[in-house]
């Protein structure tokens, strides 16, 4: 858990990002998961560290499951609350070469784990134009 704050949108104050990983590759997120934090969660609000909340996981969060756990996350007083799954992160992966090259590092292989096997990230060939 760190906090951070926007520049970009600087009147959504602090916020804190919990990262929430298991090495489960199958396992879906629950609103049930969030219980061991909500303690936490409301004494970050309390302290004005938390007017934005994301939740970022490598667990599948369906679009119900992430609709409950927003609004748990008002209910605890969170503001700008955000749930970020394991679905979100592959794509991140995918569209950015810097991340697809911390994920297969040179030599050892591709080493980020999906439901069955692993996701492979083949290089892109890119067109060098001269003009």
């Amino acid at each position: 858990m760190f906090l951070t704050g926007s520049a970009i949108r600087p009147e959504a104050g602090v916020g804190t990002v919990q990262c929430k990983f298991t090495s489960d590759a199958g396992r879906r997120l629950r609103p049930s998961d969030l219980t061991k934090e909500e303690e936490t969660v409301r004494e970050l609000v309390a302290s004005g560290q938390a007017e934005a909340y994301v939740l970022m996981t490598n667990m599948g969060v369906d679009a119900p499951a992430a609709a409950r756990l927003r609004s748990r996350l008002v209910d605890m007083g969170v503001k700008f609350p955000h749930v970020l799954g394991g679905e979100f992160l592959t794509w991140s992966i995918r569209r950015s070469v810097r991340l697809r090259a911390l994920a297969m590092p040179a030599g050892r292989g591709p080493w980020f784990p999906v439901k069955r096997g692993v996701i492979h990230f083949p290089p892109r060939r890119h067109a060098i134009s001269e003009g």
